[in-house]
């Protein structure tokens, strides 16, 4: 694979993007061939913010406001206000996911012109057993299509290539950094557990890359279920009735339970962790009904933004099972590699 890093507004470069309901994580590399990653929260409203920041100088900005198809939109910070805008059945052919891929790629600096490989779930990329050609066609419109920025201007996007997820998980797996295929993995039979946002995928892949597709499963349970577990208990222990602000959700996710607020200690790790075993639970009885007890794999992958909450579970039921290093960044990485492939064949 030939990994081009020119970085520049006359040429496309290759990135990776992973726009899960939660997270939208890019991979891409530098003009020094330098790999990078990064975790943009998924942050996207209808409506435009009252406070705009523009991106000076390349400099991050944590909100602004977009233009799609004559609606207004606003990514960044101050679109916390309106939860669960990103957590629709078609937010993947959405304005709102065409919004927050722009700002994704904004707020990393991203200046070439993109050549994007992005990703669906992988119940929803196959249809019958076969790629779903309408959804993957309306995703790829989708991102591409056209978008204006009331702070500068937006990155070009020149071509958009679209994956199954938890596959892209496999490709990072299977493959280096170059693109080179670890010998060892080419004859394995492995499952891809991919832990994200709003939902849960699994597949089986086998020798060759052949994809086994009545193994394919996805459930609607993932790392938004632990935040809003979290969520309500501390409106309990706060005695709130308003919303939680998401940053106080997303420290207390981050401590496991245990959070400060107000110069004061709280532990709420009890309810983090039964929030926990219960998505351990939902992913465990999705991977047996994939899988069954897994006799005929060599590993379970487990990927995602919540590998790390439920693998210690999974690795009881399935002693096979390994996590991705690094595995909020699989997708991305794969769909990165990806990219790359498909950039050094035009």
């Amino acid at each position: 694979m030939e990994t081009k890093t020119l970085n520049t507004k006359t040429q496309s470069q290759p990135i990776g993007v992973d726009d899960g309901w939660s997270g939208t994580k890019l991979v891409w590399c530098d003009n020094k061939g330098v790999l990078h990653q990064e975790n943009v929260k998924t942050a996207v409203r209808y409506g435009r913010t009252i406070v705009d920041v523009a991106f000076a100088g390349g400099a991050i900005a944590q909100v602004a406001s977009y233009t799609v198809e004559g609606a207004a939109f606003t990514a960044g910070a101050s679109a916390q206000a309106q939860q669960g805008a990103t957590r629709v059945s078609d937010y993947h052919e959405s304005p709102l996911n065409r919004v927050m891929i722009h700002h994704a790629l904004r707020t990393i600096g991203f200046n070439a012109s993109a050549f994007v490989a992005t990703g669906l779930p992988v119940a929803d990329y196959y249809l019958n057993g076969e790629p779903n050609t309408q959804l993957i066609e309306n995703k790829q419109r989708n991102v591409r299509g056209p978008i204006a920025s009331d702070s500068g201007t937006c990155v070009e996007i020149v071509r958009a290539v679209v994956a199954a997820q938890a596959v892209a998980a496999y490709v990072d797996y299977l493959t280096q950094n170059d693109g080179q295929v670890i010998k060892d993995r080419a004859s394995e039979t492995v499952a891809i557990v991919d832990v994200g946002g709003n939902t849960t995928d699994i597949v089986v892949v086998g020798q060759g890359g052949q994809i086994d597709r009545s193994s394919i499963v996805t459930r609607r349970v993932g790392v938004l279920d632990v935040e809003d577990a979290m969520a309500a208990a501390l409106r309990t222990k706060f005695s709130a009735n308003a919303s939680i602000p998401e940053s106080l959700i997303n420290r207390t996710v981050l401590g496991h339970g245990h959070v400060e607020v107000l110069e004061q200690k709280h532990d709420l790790s009890d309810s983090f962790s039964q929030a926990c075993q219960r998505l351990s639970d939902e992913v465990g009885n999705a991977v047996t009904q994939a899988v069954g007890r897994g006799l005929a794999l060599s590993r379970v992958v487990v990927v995602g933004g919540g590998a790390d909450l439920v693998f210690a579970s999974l690795k009881q039921q399935f002693p096979n099972a390994v996590i991705a290093p690094d595995p909020v960044f699989a997708n991305a990485r794969g769909l990165f590699k990806l990219a790359s492939d498909a950039h050094a064949a035009q």
